[in-house]
């Protein structure tokens, strides 16, 4: 059981006295208080570490046509993986699944989307 768990039951019971749940409802935003600052920093620095590999990955499907994922990958040095999961956060970036000449199964494709 963790303390959330713990103080979210204290504050809920409606039999203990009213010292007990205001001090489980306070301590509970305390947890909120300190979770959101660990969470705010996290959330900065994976912005900051992120960018230039956003910016790369954008400089390689600039030339508009359909990329496949690995070669994404390779050319701006990252794994798959992370580049999936930034490729996600991209909106002007489609995705797609294409039948490489002599492949068995489909890839993912990225293409850059040019509004007009």
């Amino acid at each position: 059981m963790t303390q959330r768990d713990f103080y979210n039951a204290i504050a809920n019971n409606t039999e203990l006295a009213p010292e007990l749940t205001d001090f489980a409802k306070e301590a509970i935003k305390a947890l909120n208080k300190k979770n959101e600052a660990r969470n705010s920093k996290a959330n900065a620095k994976k912005a900051e570490v992120n960018a230039p590999i956003i910016a790369a990955i954008r400089e390689v499907l600039a030339d508009g046509k359909p990329h496949f994922a690995g070669d994404v990958a390779t050319a701006v040095e990252q794994s798959l993986p992370k580049v999936a999961a930034l490729v996600k956060t991209m909106a002007d970036v489609a995705v797609s699944k294409a039948k490489p000449e002599g492949a068995k199964a489909k890839k993912t494709v990225y293409t850059l989307v040019v509004e007009q």
